[in-house]
């Protein structure tokens, strides 16, 4: 049977403590001894082979501005088109709304043309009204005159018996 710690005597704890320390040792010993093992004394690979050399660096860095300097190309072809598709459109724009002033200008005029001819049209019409019916219309002027003299003799005679 094992005695529990707070049982063992003073002339008891000395060969622990050594085989405490000892064993805490040994396991930090082990433990140095499996991580140089393992960091300078197993097989590495040829650094060729895990890390790229010189060359492969250069010709992946020229592969690389290679294709860098062919997507530049590409985008700044793309932008001359598009400054060239802008340009088209501007002018193409430019040319219709220069259209449509004249369209909307010359309807203006042919509706002021219109206007113009209707408002003679109608003035002849009245004139031609005014002079066609000239002599009805003095002759209704006369007939209305005789109607209002007849009508003041009347009430003239209508005021004479009254009184």
């Amino acid at each position: 049977m094992i005695p529990l710690l707070a049982q063992v005597t003073a002339d008891q704890i000395h060969p622990l403590v050594q085989f405490i320390i000892g064993g805490s040792a040994a396991v930090f010993l082990l433990n140095q001894a499996i991580t140089f093992w393992k960091e300078h004394m197993r097989e590495k690979p040829v650094p060729g082979e895990t890390y790229a050399t010189k060359e492969e660096m250069r010709q992946a860095h020229g592969r690389m501005n290679r294709e860098r300097d062919e997507a530049n190309g590409k985008i700044a072809a793309a932008e001359a088109i598009a400054r060239a598709a802008a340009v088209k459109v501007e002018t193409e724009v430019k040319a219709v709304e220069r259209a449509f002033v004249e369209a909307v200008a010359q309807i203006r005029r042919d509706g002021e043309a219109r206007v113009t001819g209707v408002q003679q049209a109608i003035d002849g019409w009245r004139k031609e009204m005014a002079d066609e019916h000239k002599d009805d219309t003095d002759k209704l002027h006369e007939r209305i005159t005789e109607l209002l003299s007849a009508f003041s003799e009347l009430k003239g005679e209508f005021h004479a018996t009254k009184s």
